[in-house]
């Protein structure tokens, strides 16, 4: 089973974690990191590391999620990039997460990147494209 860790600025890691948790159910494997501002760089990269050993009980390999690219969260996760081992995922949101519930034991780490990230862009939807010309 492959592992998750999602990191974000603040609170939002914890939260996204609470959402998918209320649709589909307590999730194993996952741990939450907010980066705070005046964060070490070095002891948070340190705590990221210990997370990915935690995480990856079965030896399947681990998932990091972040909010944002080029933010700290982003930064300091791919410091951990490994292949087939770790992959980073920048921009995270609940469809994501959900899809990650029911995929995470059906492929090898970095073919459910690739999916999840297209997934998650698939899920970012302008409400007004969808319902043009329906009742309009």
């Amino acid at each position: 089973m492959i592992g998750l860790i999602l990191v974000t600025h603040a609170g939002l890691a914890a939260e996204l974690l609470k959402a998918a948790e209320t649709i589909v159910g307590p999730l194993c494997q996952v741990q939450c990191h907010a980066v705070d501002r005046g964060v070490d760089i070095e002891d948070f990269r340190a705590v990221l590391q210990d997370s990915v050993h935690q995480v990856n009980v079965d030896g399947d390999g681990v998932l990091i999620m972040t909010d944002m690219f080029g933010g700290t969260p982003s930064n300091v996760s791919a410091r951990l990039l490994k292949k087939d081992h770790v992959e980073v995922i920048n921009g995270v949101n609940l469809p994501m997460l959900v899809k990650f519930s029911s995929s995470r034991d059906t492929m090898p780490v970095g073919a459910l990147a690739s999916f999840l990230t297209d997934y998650g862009q698939k899920n970012i939807i302008l409400t007004s494209e969808i319902l043009q010309g329906v009742g309009r």
